[in-house]
């Protein structure tokens, strides 16, 4: 599985500026065969009437195909690299937990590790209703449901984890939904919603992307990041963000592009970039950061959009920043400090015009002052080849075109 890794510590090095290309999201395959190795159906007719069974019985890189029903089992990969997939998907196959732990990956299970169309329900363990350590895991098209009284609804340490459409739903955790530490987390499709804890995705010590997903958590976090790099894009962030990295890890870097954040950002060291994308209600605050660079952006309903803190003595790099083609809509002064950017390096403060802001549609009309507004370089052009529009449908991997 691919990890992700966007900087290293040392040495300063300058992150180009050209749109860097998503890594593979998708690296693993269903199994190629027409017919499963092992069948499991609860009602009898198959090779098995448990997962567990099947696992027992399975052999590495084998293709366990379940049947619609409800399993009251835990699903141990058992040091094996499985591909359990539902016939029918989520909706009918189930895996109660009864309070224990849904999945479980431990033993060093390697690539094509996959949990694929189940709903986990009812999960309790104590780290969870998907535990992943020293392993890789895959979950796809899975709904994890009504999970209670564990630390967090999904833990991974160490581990190489993929979602891919996973919905998390009427769950709570006394810490965080998702915690990663110390391996690498990438998410397509992800969707969770912070019902009774207040962080969506605790990292630390390693690295993590999303793609398509929202994370909601109010007046929490949608993110907490400590000594990962980060990347977001085409998403929607409900929560503040906040990401501290080490003093000399110059380009350990948080990039979010095509997103919309409504909440806060506060970022101490490293380099944060915000690029085609809305902050809605927010502001930037960076502490000792080595660069900052904000490019074709909408920021509004805020008193300011963003402040910076320079010591110049826990840095051994003068920081730099980068403002640029953004849109300063609704607040009363664009730098926190009463800097005044509009006017100058195609910054402007004019009414985006959305087309549906009150139901979260952020595209533009044709008459909207963002279009053909943004970065002027063609490597940023728009989907259809034309000048990159503010905001997140500009550019090429913009939230209606591109990838």
């Amino acid at each position: 599985m691919a990890l992700l890794l966007l900087a290293s510590c040392g040495s300063p090095t300058v992150i180009p500026l050209r749109p860097e290309a998503p890594p593979d999201v998708v690296p693993i395959d269903a199994p190629e065969s027409s017919q499963a190795d092992w069948t499991v159906d609860c009602n009898g007719g198959a090779d098995f009437e448990t997962i567990s069974d099947a696992i027992d019985a399975a052999s590495d890189g084998e293709w366990i195909e379940v049947a619609p029903c409800t399993y009251r089992e835990v699903v141990d990969f058992s040091g094996k690299s499985l591909w359990i997939s539902s016939s029918d998907g989520p909706e009918t196959t189930i895996i109660d937990a009864r309070g224990d732990y849904g999945v479980i990956a431990q033993r060093g299970e390697g690539d094509g590790s996959a949990l694929v169309g189940f709903t986990i329900d009812g999960a309790g363990g104590t780290y969870g209703a998907v535990y992943a350590y020293l392993a890789a895991l895959r979950l796809e098209d899975v709904t994890i449901s009504s999970a209670r009284g564990g630390y967090f609804v999904i833990y991974a340490a160490s581990a190489d984890m993929e979602l891919q459409d996973v919905d998390i739903v009427d769950s709570t955790a006394s810490y965080y939904t998702i915690d990663m530490s110390r391996g690498a987390f990438t998410a397509d499709g992800l969707s969770v919603s912070c019902s009774g804890n207040s962080y969506a995705l605790v990292a630390g010590h390693g690295s993590f992307f999303l793609d398509h997903s929202t994370l909601s958590c109010g007046s929490g976090y949608a993110i907490y990041n400590e000594n990962s790099t980060g990347r977001v894009q085409r998403s929607s962030l409900r929560g503040a963000l906040y990401a501290a990295t080490d003093e000399d890890h110059y380009t350990d870097t948080n990039l979010f592009e095509n997103t919309v954040i409504r909440g806060s950002i506060s970022q101490t060291y490293g380099t944060l970039v915000l690029r085609n994308s809305i902050l809605d209600g927010g502001t930037i605050t960076g502490t000792d950061l080595y660069e900052l660079r904000l490019q074709a952006n909408v920021f509004q309903s805020a008193r300011c959009a963003f402040g910076n803190t320079w010591s110049g003595e826990d840095t051994a790099v003068d920081p730099t920043s980068t403002v640029e083609y953004n849109d300063f809509w609704d607040m009363t002064a664009e730098g926190c400090d009463g800097t005044v950017y509009v006017g100058t390096d195609g910054n402007i403060a004019e009414d985006p015009s959305f087309t549906d802001e009150a139901s979260g549609d952020y595209s533009v009309p044709a008459s909207s002052p963002l279009v053909d507004a943004g970065l002027e370089d063609d490597i940023y052009d728009d989907p259809d080849g034309s000048r990159n529009d503010i905001g997140v449908y500009g550019g090429p991997h913009s939230v209606g075109g591109g990838w």
